[in-house]
């Protein structure tokens, strides 16, 4: 089934389908189960082709104001820097639990950045389960992401 793509899709992390605009073919059950539901595409009849350029206009228009927002709370969050939390420690400075998402995602709330926990990727891990500096990464936008420090400390 032919389709025109509303959005950049990827099929997986390396590989593209296709970005805004394109018309690629894709089997008619990724088509009418997955891309057209999901708002990522439209078929590709005549009518569609047609009333097409004017919709591209206004999503690219949309694509960039949500970019510049999403190049915002970048700078948000390279302004802060870097988020402190405490943690009760046990022997040898081992944390009692650990630290997921939802617990960075607070801190950062709080020291006066707002981000939910699914935007919280941490680095090649579940959760951060020692003390020291930890690099994480929040997905402000499907390809914009921004860098954070958190330091985990022993709580007095």
């Amino acid at each position: 089934m032919e389709v025109i793509l509303l959005e950049e899709v990827k099929i997986n992390e390396v590989k593209k389908l296709g970005i805004l605009g394109d018309k690629v073919n894709v089997k008619t059950g990724y088509a009418r189960n997955f891309l057209i539901p999901q708002g990522k595409a439209v078929q590709a009849t005549k009518k569609n082709i047609e009333n097409f350029d004017t919709l591209r206009a206004r999503m690219e228009a949309e694509l960039a104001k949500n970019q510049a927002k999403a190049r915002d709370r970048v700078d948000e969050f390279e302004k802060l820097g870097n988020v402190t939390l405490e943690a009760k420690v046990g022997a040898n400075d081992k944390l009692f639990g650990s630290i997921g998402s939802n617990d960075i995602a607070q801190a950062i709330t709080t020291a006066g950045v707002p981000v939910s926990k699914k935007e919280v990727r941490l680095k090649d891990k579940l959760a951060i389960r020692s003390l020291g500096v930890h690099e994480i990464h929040i997905q402000v936008a499907q390809d914009v992401s921004a860098r954070l420090t958190v330091t985990v400390v022993a709580q007095e």
